[in-house]
This record gives structure tokens, sequence and C-alpha cells, in this order.
């Protein structure tokens, strides 16, 4: 299993080299993006950590921790942001065509998007439980929400090109 550091720290790579500057903020949701899919197409999590269902939708407790000491959830993310030592090689070549899958279909759109689709979809919803959106919240995602909230979006042809389920 990976570790969502490893993850974050390759997508703040492959954002640079495609030349985004990435907010924080960004990082949450194309993590949760990145761990929904995979719930469905490899049955299982690509890291152990969860996300919660903060005001600005989900967001993994232990990577705010990582960037909290010294900048806001939506400031920006710089290469020097990256952790000493990682290589690409920290994640597994199935792990890496995972992630560059989503970054493909989900970093097109803008970083307040991806908050507006998040908290719209199931898995933020049913954690917030009928809590008002501008009321903080610690509640965690349910993983099996998350998994059947995307392997719905799979079934009406929402699934990110190219990848399909491991039966």
């Amino acid at each position: 299993m990976a570790d969502i550091h490893d993850v974050a720290d390759y997508l703040i790579v492959k954002l640079w080299e495609a030349g985004e500057r990435p907010s924080v903020h960004r990082l949450h949701k194309l993590l949760y993006y990145v761990q929904g899919w995979h719930l469905v197409m490899h049955e299982r999590p690509l890291f152990p950590e969860r996300f919660q269902a903060w005001i600005h939708g989900p967001i993994s407790k232990p990577l705010f921790d990582r960037f909290a000491f010294d900048r806001s959830l939506y400031a920006m993310v710089e290469r020097r942001d990256i952790r000493e030592g990682f290589t690409f090689d920290a994640l597994s070549p199935m792990e890496r065509d995972h992630v560059d899958r989503i970054l493909d279909e989900y970093a097109i759109y803008p970083t307040f998007q991806l908050m507006r689709m998040s908290r719209e979809e199931l898995p933020w919803l049913k954690a917030r439980g009928g809590i008002p959106l501008d009321e903080r919240s610690e509640r965690e995602l349910e993983e099996s929400v998350m998994r059947d909230f995307f392997r719905s979006q799979m079934e009406d042809e929402h699934e990110p090109d190219g990848m399909q389920a491991h039966a």
C-alpha cells in the first residue's frame, strides 16, 4: 500500500512538469479522486489515510498537517515542498499509472470546480450528515460509500479514459 505523502509528492512533480503550480487544496481534491477510483479499479485503497468531510470538501488530515505549519489550505505548493529523498520508485508502476490516469481526467478542472464537484458527491454529503455547509466537521468519508459512488460513476460511463476495473 502506498503512502499518501508519496502520492502527494508524485502529484506535485507531475503538476509542476505540466506547468501548473498547485495549491494544497488542489492536492487534497486530486487525492480524493485518486483514492475513490482506486477503490473501484483495484478493490482496495491506494493509501490507508482517510478523508474528512470539511467545509472545503474532502480533506486528508495527515496531508493538511504536513503543510499547516507555514501555509493555508489555499497556498501554493512549491517544488521545495517535495520531501527530501522522494523518488517515483516510492510508487509501483501500476500505482503511478493509476495516478496519471486520474490526472488526465481531473487536472483539467480548476480547483474551485473540483471542490464543488466533491461537495455534491454522496461520500462527502453522507459524511456531513446534514451538518450545515459553513460548519466544521471532522467526520470521515466511508471508503465503502466512496467505492459504491465511484462504481456508480463507472456504470454511468464516467470512468476515467482507459481505466478498467480489475475483476
